[in-house]
């Protein structure tokens, strides 16, 4: 998902630091995870938008109302449609906004990604 994230913001950096699960993340991740993915692996991009909540820079945005829902959540269920219906975005910290927002950065944290699934036999 954060290689999809950062693609994406090669062409747009995130406004105001949100991240929305929209189609052309979706389908960024989809290619992404065809070219990474190991025999077996599930290609959902809801999991991953989902747990990345628990990184320092990436906090989810309940949708109005859905505030104790999503504070309960543990999954998101396989699919987007939980996702869809309980969180709005995920917003980045201010360090991430940054990263995004600076090419050089970008290709720094694309290199560690792809160095730890590389690691992983990816």
């Amino acid at each position: 998902m954060l290689l999809a994230v950062l693609e994406q913001a090669e062409d747009r950096p995130p406004k105001d630091g949100r991240v929305y699960l929209t189609q052309d993340l979706m389908r960024r991740f989809r290619r992404l995870f065809g070219k990474h993915s190991l025999p077996g692996d599930w290609c959902q991009p809801g999991p991953p938008f989902f747990h990345l909540r628990t990184a320092c820079f990436w906090q989810l945005v309940p949708r109005l109302g859905r505030e104790d829902h999503l504070r309960a959540m543990t999954t998101s269920g396989g699919g987007t449609r939980s996702i869809r219906e309980n969180i709005e975005c995920a917003q980045l910290s201010k360090e991430m906004q940054a990263a995004l927002s600076d090419r050089a950065a970008r290709e720094v944290l694309r290199e560690a990604i792809l160095r730890l699934l590389r690691d992983d036999g990816r």
